[in-house]
């Protein structure tokens, strides 16, 4: 047994983290969320709520310091609330300023680019959460992007691979990777919309 990491961090959830690279996202999501459906590689962990089990994620798990919010919730709908317990863990786990709200299916579109998800036993409604990891990335040392953009919003694509190329190779499956100095920045506007994150 390791020390210093949490007895609700299974072997298979400790291994996912280790591979996350930066930039990645993981979903620690309720027991009715439909993981499933999402594509994506699910992981059990239905002893537990996704607030513990974020406290316990966490000393082991880097908060992007890039973007103002790395912390992401589901929105209630309209009429229905968040549980206020819930909500006071994660934001006291996050810092206040650091959670945002997504509408529903927003936050199914953001979970299906997420590198895992992890269904918990939580049954407070609404109790999902995403985590974005540090990127420390050569590129970004100096944070090259425009002040006031979500670097979420932005992806990379080879220097030389113009953007019809790009989108090609891209949905394909087969974006070349290189050095980190083959890389160039891609704004929202030139970039095609894909169902997949670009890893740097």
């Amino acid at each position: 047994m390791l020390k210093g990491i949490s007895p609700l961090i299974s072997p298979e959830l400790l291994k996912v983290l280790a591979e996350m690279g930066h930039g990645d996202e993981i979903v620690l999501a309720d027991a009715h969320f439909p993981a499933y459906s999402l594509g994506i590689p699910v992981l059990r962990a239905d002893g537990t709520g996704s607030a513990v089990l974020m406290e316990a994620v966490l000393p082991l798990f880097e908060l992007d310091s890039y973007v103002e919010r790395p912390v992401a919730l589901m929105a209630a709908v309209p009429g229905d609330s968040l549980s206020p317990g819930f909500m006071e863990k994660v934001r006291r786990l996050a810092g206040e300023k650091k959670v945002e709200f997504l509408d529903r299916f927003d936050f199914y579109d953001r979970a299906r680019q997420a590198f895992a998800v992890v269904v918990t036993g939580e049954i407070a409604k609404y109790g999902n959460i995403l985590l974005f990891e540090y990127e420390n990335h050569p590129l970004l040392s100096t944070s090259p992007y425009p002040h006031g953009y979500d670097r979420r919003q932005w992806r990379t694509r080879p220097l030389g691979l113009g953007r019809r190329q790009h989108g090609q190779h891209l949905r394909r499956g087969k974006l070349p990777l290189g050095p980190p100095g083959w890389h160039e920045l891609v704004s929202p506007a030139e970039f095609p919309r894909s169902p997949r994150r670009l890893g740097m």
